[in-house]
């Protein structure tokens, strides 16, 4: 769902199908769909089965659409205003899932709690180049949070209300802090983690507000530049070794921060889900078509399906996400 600038839902009627890297051809056929529903994709936008062009929000059951399209691949999914374009990784058959949010009140089951780290006086983009689950065009490990690219001493702000569980050195020597928040997400705990800073500003076991400066940004530890590097992870037990362990590259509970943190102002949150022609999560596979004014587009603005390392969002089970979008034309 989009809200506009005001905060206020924004339903004016719009195109699924805009801003493709390339021209999306006429649909040949939907090969399969879940949930009672199908779509269509075409140069004048997405259909349901019935033939009714969708809108940024009409309401509809979670599919998957899976479409055999030429030259290449598309797929096609619920109405989010943004568009799903060619998928070119050599699969002869791709499906995206989109999952329509709950209920439309903007609040309801999402758990877009979190604010910002960065003020938006600073620089409050998330990296684009560098998502969760990315690799960087394969030239890293997946990749657990997300980044925020911000000079040295950069305040860095508590996204929610909690508790400092940790606050010191973590992996490669990286000034860490870790926040176990007070709400959770049907019983299980929720923490946010902070790395790479210059210098902590909270110690263990301080309660901290959302908004709170916690530390300044750096480059501490894994780091080649100036940022702040943001974590979510949502635990079954209430375990601080489970989210910051020195010698773990890959911690086990890991969830996309992009669906967490409110969105920026007149933007919302796309997620979804593809599959291969053997029904199975494609992993590591680019998706393109998400166009976003800022910050600047770059060589890795796709966005790349989770891999074994990646783990999908209690709520949404989604193979990617990627927030701040705006809606489409």
């Amino acid at each position: 769902m989009w809200l506009d600038k005001k905060g206020h839902p924004a339903c004016e009627v719009a195109l699924v199908v805009t801003g493709c890297r390339a021209d999306m051809p006429a649909v040949q056929a939907v090969a399969g769909a879940g949930a009672g529903r199908a779509f269509a994709g075409t140069r004048e936008g997405a259909y349901a089965e019935d033939g009714d062009a969708l809108s940024v929000c009409d309401v509809t059951p979670a599919v998957t659409a899976l479409l055999v399209l030429a030259p290449g691949t598309y797929a096609a999914g619920r109405p989010t205003g943004i568009s799903t374009c060619r998928i070119n990784q050599g699969l002869s058959l791709v499906g995206v899932t989109y999952r329509e949010w709950p209920d439309t009140d903007t609040q309801g089951t999402r758990h877009t709690w979190f604010e910002r780290p960065i003020a938006l006086t600073d620089q409050p983009y998330i990296d684009q180049t560098y998502r969760y689950g990315s690799t960087m065009g394969g030239s890293f490990q997946q990749h657990q949070g997300v980044e925020f690219n911000n000079p040295d001493g950069t305040p860095v702000h508590a996204i929610g209300d909690g508790t400092v569980v940790f606050a010191g050195l973590a992996e490669r020597g990286s000034n860490t802090v870790a926040i176990r928040h007070n709400r959770k997400l049907k019983g299980l705990f929720v923490y946010s983690t902070y790395y790479h800073n210059s210098k902590l500003l909270v110690s263990q076991g301080q309660r901290v507000k959302a908004g709170d400066v916690i530390a300044l940004v750096g480059n501490t530890g894994r780091a080649t530049n100036d940022h702040l590097h943001l974590e979510i992870h949502v635990t079954p037990v209430d375990s601080t070794p489970l989210v910051v362990d020195p010698n773990e590259r890959f911690p086990r509970y890991t969830v996309n921060p992009e669906l967490w943190i409110r969105p920026l102002p007149g933007t919302g949150i796309v997620a979804g889900r593809v599959w291969n022609a053997q029904g199975q999560p494609a992993p590591q596979v680019r998706v393109y078509g998400l166009v976003k004014a800022e910050p600047q587009e770059t060589p890795y603005s796709y966005a790349e399906t989770y891999g074994e390392h990646n783990h999908p969002d209690p709520d949404y089970g989604e193979h990617f996400a990627v927030s701040d979008v705006e809606p489409g034309d």
